[in-house]
């Protein structure tokens, strides 16, 4: 961390790149010899004075580190187990394999991805927008501009790149020169190498045919400034490479097929030795072939058979290597038969074995490994680069972008069922087709408006954009049945973000942007996946909704959303970063795979291999142009018979781009029937393009009518919910008995109002209670509370009485919270409902002012270091047995403790819990178990009981499901996890013990205030004089909830100073670099000057908040005990995992299976 700090951002001055990027190369260098250390460095960086300086310093620093860790370390360390799961990739059951291809990728792949996104840079900052055209600067000599130092790097890489070659190349093929002109140009003198370089060229290398080719800046000179492209000398560069591309492969394919073997290998007579056959031949051979004989010189005969057996030899080994048992074996041939290349490999292993090995060791023949997908660069991304010497696979590489699009083709060409070639369209026909299926847009069916749609409400004068009408849908795979799982995975890249534009062309170069009237894309997803999921959970009725996955840079799973949730849960989708689809689907396979497990098998390196009683997987993906891995997801598509993707296209109207990749996808659709896409561009019809991905997702010709009864909103809605837990939270009581309460208890006469309190005022008017004010002649006042008894259920007496006991409680531990004047616990009490009347704290609630500019330094440190003080305070007591506190005579009916006499045990007793999700709907019973518990096991094991309980009611009712998050399907799914619960309780309270110098202290059963937040501290008012004595003595209201658990499972970081990032750059990273469990001073962003003042001022907000959470941190450091516990993260898990449980049927199974996997990890 101390190199990584010092190192960035000094190297962030040489080399213009990401942060991350940057790390990884940090991080990377770090972990060679110093020798191999420099010599990346230098090969990395070049030799200009600031390179060479940054790498002496750096060597130094790393030096000093290494010596530091070894004095301190031990002198047997063990490795992490996130170390050795990454040590090898293709490392299985001890068994290693490795060959040229695979060792010169991982060489290749330490700084592909570098080398690629500097290259874009350098595209954007010299305004070249088409990305076959790299920059140019052409001078006499070597300059330090941005273009120099990338061909610099690139230069540098010709020793990586020879290595690469080297092990692709087919028998007989020689190196080409990789040289560029301009090179040679900056030694000879540009008018020397215009007359002879060429024929130098020649001489001195093996010649690159590219280096012949008019390149797209044609002959002009830009000696102080880098030339542009100029469009008749790009068009014509673009015809004479495709020409150039046919002719080499062509030539290629002809002479490997040349060199093949004209036996068959495999075949006993083809591996007999000649030199036997010859003593069956006639004597009369001849002195000088029996002379040849006699000192060794093998005959063409005996040299193609020993070819042969070689050839055999090396693939039996690279098989054996590659697939070491039968396990290997059946998952690659079971691969080979879904893509269909099984007879095509048969044939290639027998007829052309030279080809054969060839792809063998590129892994074409079996799965793609399931690590790559996360990887920023792996073997399937490096790009091909024919004039730059970059080589393919296949004899017919030239002309594909990367490794990954020359293996699809490869594949298309080569499955059973292809008829004829299926060849990559070359630049010129992609652009000619995008702008054939341009031209056959035409307007969209009028049934289909909606003033609804996100272009009508945002461009009511537009109109619909012309749309290129799908092809009449047919069926392939099988219809839905209610066993598939539908999922949606959302591309969240920046380009979503941005302000729709199309390219300017001139001929086949872009030369600029123009706006287009139309939404953005992510406003248009968003509507399309609302539509999409009211119509589905019309269809299966799965009211908890369908996993939401969203990928850019990375993935994430937002959670399931639905009709339900739909507004809450798109708000966590956040937009930004690049676009890799990869990482997004291997999300979505671990997500589906998580729930049907026992009907699949886990390979440590192709990852979840479906049974045949795995559901089917139905995926709507929405993306908005080609992701930088799309070929590569292609290609993980053909072999998967268990999962059926739909894809949503959005584009721009009119724009080439767009058109190019739909029809790439209607290549794909076309060959695999398990991918289906419907596309729209500009202004679309949003209910036209939700009917066409319906049908192709559900495998069904769906009719209008039953289109339009799917629209439909369903029962219940968001604004359904709204109106039902308003009825829920009525409460019913009588007003002039609770007045007369009031007076009572206070020893006055007269109440001059009731007024209920607002959310700016004491208190919100929270989700479980109502509260008013009661004001009095005296001047006097009181603060009542009366819960809804529809949510706490059967447990509203124990909230009461444990309340009240609890804030008894803390008041005799000098903790500041109002006193309580009188209260009821049941419905026998004139008023007609439980309630509370207590104090009215004179002073204002801390939410108001926690967020304003103000309120900073001295007076939040103080409020910190008080607020973890009482919190310490609240865990000093110890209690014998699990669950919620009360007065003994509130549960006199319990049997007596053991426990010893004392103070406290004369007035308090522990009993039932009293937080809600006990009491809840279907766990409302008064007979089952809620404590109190003697150990924890008790507790998880009582909490998994009435689970399985509510799991019964639900499925002997399962019209209840309709308010959950629940389908009848989920249950068996729960009641699955239960059991793992079950089976973990037992072992929770010694995973704790071991993990703590301090087990007594963690196991201890304590209490401590639930939601230690803004909203629930008061303090006084601000004065003159008073900003830092006021938070001294901070008020905590609300009690309710308070339970009383082992320490271990009651401390959390409470919301007050809890820091998630809600400000985001473009690529998905936060604004701020914070650790939100260390104590290290925010830097603040390095173009924080260049902000607006408001944008500046929402950044300080952000700064504000997460310094909180420093500032916290730096207050628990002085405390072992509880410094350790925050280190513990497995105490968040157990909180969580009981949570979980016992919201399993309200909110559906994936939270409580997610929170298990969190431990099991």
């Amino acid at each position: 961390m101390a190199l990584e700090n010092w190192a960035l951002p000094q190297l962030k001055e040489i080399l213009p790149l990401a942060d991350d990027e940057l790390k990884q190369i940090i991080s990377y260098t770090s972990n060679l010899r110093e020798l191999e250390a420099t010599l990346h460095l230098q090969e990395l960086l070049g030799d200009s004075p600031q390179s060479m300086k940054f790498i002496t310093a750096f060597i130094e620093f790393w030096k000093d580190q290494q010596a530091l860790l070894k004095e301190h370390s031990d002198p047997k360390p063990s490795t992490p187990p996130s170390v050795r799961k990454g040590l090898k990739e293709n490392t299985y059951r001890g068994h290693p394999h490795v060959n040229d291809v695979i060792r010169a990728s991982e060489r290749r792949a330490t700084h592909e991805q570098d080398m690629q996104q500097q290259l874009q840079v350098l595209q954007y900052q010299y305004g070249i927008y088409n990305s076959e055209v790299e920059p140019e600067h052409d001078i006499e000599g070597y300059c330090s501009c941005p273009i120099h130092q990338y061909q610099q790097r690139k230069r540098n890489r010709l020793g990586v790149q020879e290595m690469w070659c080297k092990a692709v190349m087919y028998p007989g093929q020689q190196l080409e020169s990789v040289v560029h002109d301009t090179w040679i140009n900056s030694v000879l003198g540009e008018k020397f190498y215009s007359d002879v370089g060429p024929m130098i060229g020649s001489i001195l290398f093996n010649v690159n045919p590219y280096l012949n080719l008019v390149t797209p800046y044609g002959s002009q000179l830009a000696r102080w400034r880098p030339t542009r492209p100029i469009p008749a000398f790009h068009a014509q560069w673009i015809r004479r490479t495709i020409a150039l591309n046919n002719q080499l492969n062509h030539d290629a394919q002809v002479k490997v097929d040349a060199l093949e073997p004209k036996h068959n290998i495999w075949e006993s007579d083809a591996l007999s030795n000649p030199a036997t056959d010859l003593q069956t031949k006639d004597k009369s051979t001849s002195k000088f072939s029996r002379f040849k004989t006699a000192i060794g010189v093998k005959s063409a005969a005996e040299k193609s058979a020993a070819q042969a057996n070689d050839l055999r030899e090396a693939i039996l080994a690279e098989e054996g290597g590659r697939w070491p048992d039968d396990e290997w074996r059946s998952i690659v041939a079971s691969y080979q038969e879904k893509v269909g290349m099984t007879r095509k490999i048969a044939e290639l292993r027998a007829r052309y074995p030279i080809q054969y090995l060839h792809l063998l060791r590129a892994g074409y023949f079996e799965p793609i490994p399931v690590a790559w997908a996360d990887k920023a660069s792996n073997p399937l991304k490096f790009s091909v680069e024919a004039a730059g010497g970059w080589r393919g696979i296949t004899p017919t590489w030239r002309g594909y972008e990367d490794l990954a699009e020359e293996r699809l083709y490869w594949v298309l060409n080569h499955r059973e069922g292809s008829v004829g070639t299926r060849m990559k369209p070359d630049f010129i026909s992609e652009m000619n087709m995008a702008q054939e299926r341009m031209a056959r847009a035409i307007e969209p069916p009028p049934l289909y408006f909606s003033p609804d749609d996100t272009c009508q409400k945002q461009f009511a004068s537009a109109g619909y954009s012309k749309q290129v009408m799908p092809a009449p849908f047919q069926p392939f795979d099988r219809p839905e049945v209610p066993s598939d799982d539908t999922m949606i995975l959302l591309d969240v890249s920046g380009s979503m973000d941005f302000d729709p534009t199309r390219p300017i062309y001139d001929q086949y170069l872009v030369t600029g942007f123009a706006e287009s009237t139309q939404p953005k894309n992510r406003d248009v997803a968003k509507a399309i996946v609302k539509r999409f999921t009211d119509a589905m959970v019309n269809h299966d009725h799965r009211n908890a909704g369908y996993d939401l996955v969203s990928f850019s840079s990375s993935a994430k799973h937002i959670g399931k959303i639905s009709h339900r949730n739909f507004n809450k849960t798109w708000n966590k989708v956040h937009f930004g970063g690049g676009t890799r689809v990869m990482t997004g689907w291997q999300k979505v396979k671990e997500l589906h795979f998580e729930k049907h497990s026992e009907s699949a098998i886990h390979h440590p390196i192709y990852g979840w291999q479906a049974g045949p009683e795995t559901p089917m997987l139905r995926l709507l993906l929405l993306l908005d142009g080609e992701a930088t891995d799309m070929d590569e997801f292609e290609l993980d598509l053909l072999g998967l018979s268990w999962a059926h993707v739909t894809i949503f296209l959005v584009g721009v109207d009119g724009c080439p781009h767009h058109h190019r990749h739909a029809n790439e996808l209607q290549r794909i659709s076309d060959v695999n029937h398990h991918v289906s896409f419907v596309d729209a561009q500009g202004n679309c019809p949003e209910r036209f393009v939700t009917h066409e991905l319906l049908k192709r997702h559900l495998g069904y010709d769906i009719s209008m009518q039953e289109f339009e009864q799917m629209e439909q909103l369903p029962q219940y809605s968001e604004q359904a919910s709204a109106s039902l837990e308003k009825e829920i939270r009525r409460i019913t009581f009588d007003v002039n008995e609770l007045i007369r309460v009031a007076c009572a208890a206070l020893g006055t006469d007269t109440c001059l109002s009731v007024h209920k309190i607002g959310e700016a005022q004491f208190c919100a008017v929270g989700a479980f209670n109502k509260i008013f004010r009661l004001r009095f002649s005296d001047s006097r006042s009181l603060i009542a509370r009366l819960p809804s008894s529809r949510l706490f259920g059967n447990g509203v007496s124990w909230a009461i009485a444990s309340e009240v006991a609890t804030m008894h409680l803390v008041r005799e531990c000098d903790l500041k919270t109002p006193r309580i004047f009188s209260w009821g616990k049941d419905f026998e009490n004139p008023v007609g409902s439980p309630y509370i009347l207590m104090e009215d704290v004179d002073g204002v609630s801390l939410s108001g002012e926690w967020l304003q500019p103000e309120m900073r330094g001295d007076p939040v440190v103080s409020l910190l270091l008080n607020t973890i003080n009482s919190m310490v305070r609240m865990t000093s007591f110890s209690f014998p047995k699990l669950g919620s506190l009360y007065f003994r005579p509130d549960v006199h009916t319990l049997p007596q403790s053991d426990e010893k006499p004392s103070k406290l045990s004369d007035i308090f007793y522990v009993g039932p819990i009293s937080d809600p999700l006990w009491w809840r709907n279907y766990h409302d019973e008064p007979h089952l178990d809620r404590g109190p518990w003697n150990t924890v096991e008790e507790y998880i094991k009582a909490a998994v009981r009435l689970e399985r309980r509510a799991v019964e009611r639900h499925r002997a009712d399962p019209s209840s499901l309709r308010y959950t998050g629940s389908s009848i399907d989920d249950l068996s799914q729960i009641e699955r996890l239960l059991d793992k619960v079950d089976a973990l309780a037992p072992q929770v309270q010694a995973i704790i013990e071991r993990a703590s110098p301090f087990p007594q202290r963690f196991m201890q059963n304590c209490l401590i205030h639930p939601d230690i937040s803004s909203s629930n501290i008061m303090v006084p008012k601000l004065t003159a004089d008073n900003s830092v004595a006021r938070m001294e003595k901070p008020i905590f209201i609300d009690w309710q909830a308070t339970s009383v658990l082992p320490f271990a499972l009651q401390w959390y970081l409470p919301p007050l100073v809890e820091y998630q990032p809600r400000l985001l750059k473009y690529d998905g990273e936060p604004v701020l670099n914070v650790n939100v469990h260390g104590t290290q001073e925010i830097p603040w962003p390095d173009y924080f000057e260049e902000l607006s003042s408001e944008e500046q001022e929402i950044v300080r907000a952000e700064h504000r908040l997460a310094t909180r959470n420093i500032r916290w941190n730096e207050c628990i450091t002085s405390r072992p005990e509880y410094l350790f516990l925050m280190d513990f993260r497995m105490r968040l898990y157990f909180r969580m995992t009981i949570e979980c449980v016992l919201r399993a049927c309200a909110d559906g199974p994936h939270a409580l299976e997610t929170s298990l996997m969190f431990i099991k990890d």
